[in-house]
């Protein structure tokens, strides 16, 4: 779970964030963030609070649905825009937050900041390790020249962005596996929760500031070993920021 963009109190717009679908089944996580509107981008999962707002996108994390996507993403972003206008809290989620919602999130950061598509990726990354499927991607290139002007930065290409998250992620697994053990030092208990969990996650994304996965700033702790970067995934998978 991240925050994306804060609330901004002088416009009175609220907060745009990103999550898996554990974030969007706790009430007491969506309660202590003032959530109080929802976009559902899977193909499955129910719409299950009452005292919520929805907007439900269905569509598979497939290549083959990215024309399902593309022809639904219009009025989903202008429902996003429309609620954060009107000072709502927005969670946009799928299962592991990684794909489909993160492809809404940043046609909705193009379209609305006419930012192209490098930029609003350098701002999700700086707060979340996501990476759409090549369709969606894909989508994201061709509206570009929609939104953005003629002589915007290219896209980067899809090589690239994959080892970056593949290296976010495995960075974002040992933060998460050492901040577990200092919770249970502390508190003498495993973080069992599914609020403590995603408080956890959350703690990690930074949602201010300088981004931390600039293309200037080289990974600290990436390990190019073969296979080494699996083994961090453990961690962050029993602590629910995988689905």
């Amino acid at each position: 779970m991240a925050l994306i963009v804060g609330a901004e109190a002088e416009t009175g717009r609220g907060a745009l964030w990103i999550g898996d679908k554990k974030a969007s089944k706790s009430h007491e996580w969506l309660q202590s963030r003032s959530i109080s509107a929802i976009v559902n981008v899977t193909a499955d999962l129910p719409n299950v609070h009452d005292d919520v707002d929805y907007h439900t996108l269905r569509c598979d994390d497939a290549i083959e649905d990215a024309a399902t996507l593309d022809g639904a993403l219009d009025g989903a972003l202008t429902q996003v825009e429309s609620w954060l206008a009107g000072g709502r809290n927005v969670l946009v989620h799928c299962h592991a937050g990684r794909s489909r919602s993160a492809t809404l999130v940043l046609a909705h950061l193009m379209q609305s900041r006419r930012l192209p598509l490098t930029a609003a990726l350098e701002l999700v990354l700086a707060r979340r390790p996501v990476l759409p499927n090549r369709g969606f991607f894909a989508v994201l290139e061709r509206r570009q020249s929609e939104w953005c002007s003629p002589d915007a930065p290219p896209p980067p290409e899809y090589r690239v962005l994959t080892q970056r998250f593949v290296s976010a992620l495995s960075d974002a697994a040992v933060e998460l596996a050492e901040k577990a053990q200092r919770e249970i030092a502390q508190k003498g208990r495993p973080v069992k929760s599914l609020a403590e969990r995603l408080a956890l996650q959350e703690a990690l994304n930074p949602s201010v500031g300088e981004p931390r996965l600039g293309p200037s700033r080289p990974f600290q702790r990436h390990d190019d070993r073969p296979g080494a970067g699996l083994s961090l995934l453990a961690p962050l998978a029993e602590l629910g920021g995988e689905s």
